[in-house]
């Protein structure tokens, strides 16, 4: 991985969005009003700030704030991804305990997503609260059944509002106006986290003979390419932001506006906005198939040497669509190789 100064970077900012039409995110806080405290005290459930979050409890909506470690800003802020890694909060009734930890906002989907744990079991990377005008969260309707579950606490429904978010980003354009040319240093995210500010990620298709032979065909999406030129071919996603850390070997890359589609003479699957997921081994997208929105979905499971291989939801939707079953769960697709680059502090 290569790491820059913010001159260093602005100075290549062709790597920097990559006509992209984005903005790395490289810090700020988001700040959420705990609307919900009440209700959930009333229910014995209590809350505490979990990692690099605090929670100011002076006022009567306590105030929760978690660290923008990273992320991508879109032009129209209808496509942001805004990181929270190595933050989030705890649930626990004395008994019982859900931790909701590294927060991912995603405006496009109008859902946050967290690493969920429930009693000490991983759970995974779920969709946990649903994003409303305002900011206005409410647990989405898995969320809700668990939290429900969990506690005994039937109340807890997907029609409570939890809390109101504020995120307030710092990209990487705003950075440097603000920051290049002052005397002393700051971290202007958690200094054990590294926002990503560019680069790109390399996928060699070996299942595209496969593919062939189905008459499917892959062509790039948006500031995606791929080349042809060997016998595998190679495709290439612009790195548009994300997150190393804070712990080691967890690392989310962000690859908004670009993608991948797959077609056949009557039938097409996009894939769009790769995010590689380290942690829980796998790479989302949004994907649409015949022009409809089918959501955010891991598509690819991730193995330790970047090999990227089918999901079983992403087996389902593509046998679906293309009326095959040789498109089957653990399908080898491909090798990811990503080049990201980093960014340590900012003057200020």
């Amino acid at each position: 991985m290569t790491v820059e100064t913010v001159q260093q970077a602005y100075d290549q900012s062709p790597q920097t969005g990559q006509d992209t039409g984005t903005e790395p995110i490289v810090g700020g806080e988001t700040s959420v009003t705990l609307t919900s405290a009440a209700v959930l005290e009333s229910l014995g459930i209590s809350v505490a700030p979990l990692g690099s979050a605090t929670i100011d409890a002076s006022d009567p909506d306590p105030m929760a704030k978690f660290g923008i470690t990273g992320g991508t800003e879109s032009a129209g802020g209808d496509a942001d991804v805004i990181l929270h890694q190595g933050s989030g909060l705890e649930l626990f009734n004395g008994t019982s305990t859900i931790d909701l930890t590294d927060f991912r906002i995603d405006t496009a989907n109008l859902v946050v997503r967290a690493n969920v744990t429930v009693d000490g079991t991983a759970a995974g990377n779920l969709a946990v609260f649903d994003l409303g005008p305002s900011g206005a969260l409410t647990l989405t309707d898995a969320a809700a059944n668990v939290v429900s579950d969990t506690f005994a606490a039937p109340d807890i429904t997907s029609s409570v509002t939890i809390g109101l978010a504020t995120p307030m980003p710092i990209d990487f354009v705003c950075l440097h106006d603000n920051c290049a040319g002052a005397d002393t240093m700051r971290f202007v995210s958690p200094p054990d986290t590294q926002p990503l500010i560019g680069g790109k990620t390399s996928v060699t298709l070996t299942a595209a003979p496969a593919l062939q032979s189905l008459n499917i065909t892959v062509s790039p999406l948006g500031s995606g390419m791929i080349d042809v030129s060997s016998a595998d071919p190679v495709a290439q996603f612009p790195i548009t932001g994300g997150t190393i850390g804070p712990d080691a070997g967890e690392t989310v890359i962000l690859h908004q506006a670009s993608g991948l589609k797959l077609s056949d003479s009557g039938s097409s699957v996009e894939l769009r906005d790769f995010l590689i997921d380290t942690q829980n081994h796998v790479v989302d997208a949004n994907v649409s198939a015949n022009d409809l929105l089918v959501g955010n979905v891991a598509v690819f499971d991730l193995g330790q040497d970047g090999t990227l291989s089918l999901t079983s939801g992403a087996s389902d939707l593509l046998d679906n669509t293309f009326g095959t079953s040789a498109l089957s769960a653990g399908l080898p697709i491909g090798f990811a190789a990503p080049s990201p680059t980093g960014l340590l502090t900012c003057w200020a």
